[in-house]
């Protein structure tokens, strides 16, 4: 038995039952799965007046291991799969772009972020582009039931064009 990316499920923060992404800044882990098809799954669309001016956003969601597999998920790391597709922001130094950080420690709650403006604190950022520039997920040996929060960051910078459903993919597995 092996641990399958079907095994692998994201879910939002903001309390027991919390199925909206806006709030999901931290927290305890909702039972409600971050959903892979529906638009604006964590973040909602950029106004005109937030791209004129920029804005960070800040979401947390949580990544567990639901595999009975007794050996884990070894050594897992995490990626920016793809950045915004937009074509005002395809990897460009002024277009919207993702990254992400975990929390210290793996099966820990994070504490909710004061509003979804608000960096987390002690966190460093990645915008690591590629399985092998990955990083590694805190405490190794994923078994069953065992989870990560992970801490989203957007920036749409000032005067980026207005956008919606850009999309953006946060992968995470073995090296």
């Amino acid at each position: 038995m092996t641990v399958l990316s079907s095994d692998l499920k994201a879910f939002l923060s903001g309390g027991a039952s919390n199925a909206d992404p806006r709030i999901s800044v931290g927290g305890a882990k909702s039972s409600v799965e971050v959903s892979a098809t529906a638009l604006n799954n964590l973040f909602d669309d950029v106004t005109g007046t937030e791209a004129g001016t920029g804005i960070t956003r800040y979401r947390v969601i949580y990544i567990q291991n639901t595999s009975g597999d007794v050996a884990g998920w070894p050594e897992p790391v995490a990626w920016i799969g793809y950045q915004p597709r937009d074509p005002n922001s395809p990897y460009t130094v002024d277009g919207e772009t993702y990254a992400f950080a975990f929390a210290a420690a793996k099966n820990t709650e994070v504490a909710a972020l004061t509003n979804e403006n608000t960096a987390p604190a002690g966190r460093s950022f990645s915008t690591a582009a590629s399985k092998g520039a990955g990083v590694a997920l805190p405490s190794p040996d994923y078994v069953e039931d065992d989870y990560v929060a992970v801490y989203v960051r957007m920036v749409t910078p000032s005067s980026q064009a207005q956008n919606t459903g850009c999309e953006y993919q946060l992968c995470i597995e073995n090296p």
